[in-house]
């Protein structure tokens, strides 16, 4: 292989890496956060975080091993009563489960316990 080629070849090979980095971070969410639940009951609410919708990914809450199945509430904080985005059962009891809240708008969401009973879980990651 002459200069030339060679040249060519690693511009050929430099261009495919930077298209693959820049599809693959596409697929990645904006943030997320990490921490366990103990001892909440019904109307716990968790942190508040911001979504920027920089990226078109779906957020979802995942619980790792739960005391019970929870239903959980995804809001929208806003100057009135907050608006409710997504509401489901996470099943997550001897194992993970997720719920998934969608692509949402700009601001800031916190979700909230819904069910009744004392939960623990002991890894809760938000992602979104």
């Amino acid at each position: 292989m002459n200069k030339k080629s060679a040249r060519l070849a690693l511009a050929g090979i430099a261009i495919g890496t930077v298209a693959a980095v820049g599809v693959s971070s596409a697929a990645y969410a904006e943030a997320s956060w990490e921490s366990s639940i103990s001892g909440a009951g019904s109307g716990f609410e968790s942190r508040t975080w911001y979504d920027n919708n920089k990226d078109s990914t779906n957020g979802y809450i995942w619980f790792r091993q739960c005391s019970y199945n929870p239903t959980v509430a995804v809001y929208r904080e806003a100057t009135g009563p907050d608006t409710e985005v997504k509401r489901g059962t996470i099943s997550c009891v001897g194992g993970d489960g997720y719920l998934y809240f969608g692509d949402v708008a700009k601001g800031n969401y916190h979700f909230t316990i819904k069910s009744s009973g004392t939960l623990n879980v002991s890894r809760v990651v938000v992602s979104y």
